[in-house]
């Protein structure tokens, strides 16, 4: 093999060594830092790209833990009616961030919260777990929303990602609606919903035989608004749409 041959070879292997190990040492965790706030305001979580997961805590109070591989910091927001968290400046240095930064917050609030929950992300996950919503509103632009063992009402959208949500209860009326991704709805309990469901791409699983779909309520002309009320609305414009 010919020496300059035999040079380069020996460069790309230095550099992908460089790489990895920069990739080892900038991406691990820092240590969680925990935050603890009172519970009577509207909850707001405003993240640019995170992991945001909310549950149910066994406190009063709000409870924040944020993690990220870099030293990061929540830029929190307080007026008097509402507690807001959105995402802090990347204080890492230009060629650090070509590795993703890795930031996750997890939220616990208490059992009996009673104000509105608003989780917003332009890029990451959401992930909701044994909580009661009362007219939640859940947003994501690009990550899947997902949810597990919830009760009560609220909006779910996502612009590009799936949507999988399992309901104890679900509370009216709630709405569920992708721009790019598949909707997934798990419900446990029996009553008699009415639904109103919309693929422009994608195929549609109803509810189980003895619930009703009704697709008649919306607006006859401009001016008359429907008396029918719809307890669930799942909107996709591609993917499928399926309750299980």
């Amino acid at each position: 093999m010919k020496k300059w041959m035999i040079g380069i070879a020996t460069s790309l292997l230095v550099l992908a060594a460089l790489y990895f190990g920069a990739a080892y040492v900038f991406t691990q965790e820092k240590p969680a830092i925990e935050a603890n706030y009172t519970s009577g305001k509207d909850l707001v979580i405003d993240m640019e790209s995170a992991e945001v997961k909310v549950s149910e805590g066994n406190s009063d109070n709000i409870k924040v833990i944020t993690q990220a591989n870099y030293s990061y910091q929540n830029v929190v927001e307080k007026t008097k009616q509402t507690l807001r968290f959105k995402q802090g400046s990347d204080s890492r240095v230009v060629w650090q961030k070509i590795f993703p930064s890795n930031v996750k917050v997890a939220i616990e609030i208490p059992k009996n919260y009673s104000k509105k929950l608003v989780v917003k992300t332009e890029s990451g996950a959401v992930d909701l777990s044994k909580m009661n919503l009362r007219n939640a509103s859940i947003e994501t632009q690009s990550g899947s929303l997902s949810g597990r063992k919830l009760t009560g009402s609220g909006h779910f959208e996502t612009k590009s990602g799936e949507i999988n949500t399992s309901f104890v209860k679900i509370g009216a009326p709630s709405k569920w609606k992708s721009e790019s991704g598949a909707i997934q709805i798990k419900m446990l309990d029996d009553k008699d919903y009415t639904f109103d469901l919309k693929s422009d791409s994608g195929s549609i699983k109803a509810p189980k035989s003895e619930l009703r779909i009704n697709r008649e309520h919306r607006k006859s002309s401009q001016s008359e608004k429907s008396s029918v009320q719809v307890d669930i609305q799942a909107q996709t414009k591609s993917g499928a749409i399926q309750f299980q």
